[in-house]
């Protein structure tokens, strides 16, 4: 898979994800369409995690679009950040996980090896040594 793939890859599957949270957490702080003040007042470590984590998702897209029009440089610069964002979005995912209507995994077994191998040291340093390259 090329690293813009990847990347998207990643991104979907955040973006699904986080969807699943925006729900969750409408439903119990607007119940019947209307926002309730106390349950948002309660709720604000969920609602400022989810806004921070659609922002990271925001960044992963538009690296993405990026990395489209570049080279191959780009698409691993693209694909790291998805799987820095992927992992931190995940770890946030498991401590609040109840709180934010998550029962299971956050991300597939797929989409974790995607991270994890975005994440290996052997990438990264590779990244890193092209960057000082360049």
């Amino acid at each position: 898979m090329s690293d813009v793939l990847t990347a998207k890859a990643l991104g979907d599957g955040v973006r699904a994800a986080l969807s699943s949270v925006r729900s969750h957490l409408a439903a119990r702080l607007a119940p019947g369409g209307k926002l309730d003040n106390a349950a948002f007042e309660a709720a604000q470590p969920e609602a400022f995690g989810l806004a921070r984590a659609w922002a990271l998702l925001a960044a992963t897209d538009a690296l993405a679009d990026w990395a489209r029009r570049g080279k191959d440089h780009e698409g691993r610069i693209a694909a790291t950040f998805a799987a820095l964002t992927a992992a931190e979005i995940a770890g946030w995912a498991q401590v609040r996980g109840p709180a934010l209507g998550l029962t299971g995994a956050f991300l597939t077994p797929d989409l974790l090896a995607l991270t994890a191998s975005g994440l290996d040291s052997g990438t990264l340093g590779g990244l890193g040594a092209a960057i000082i390259d360049r």
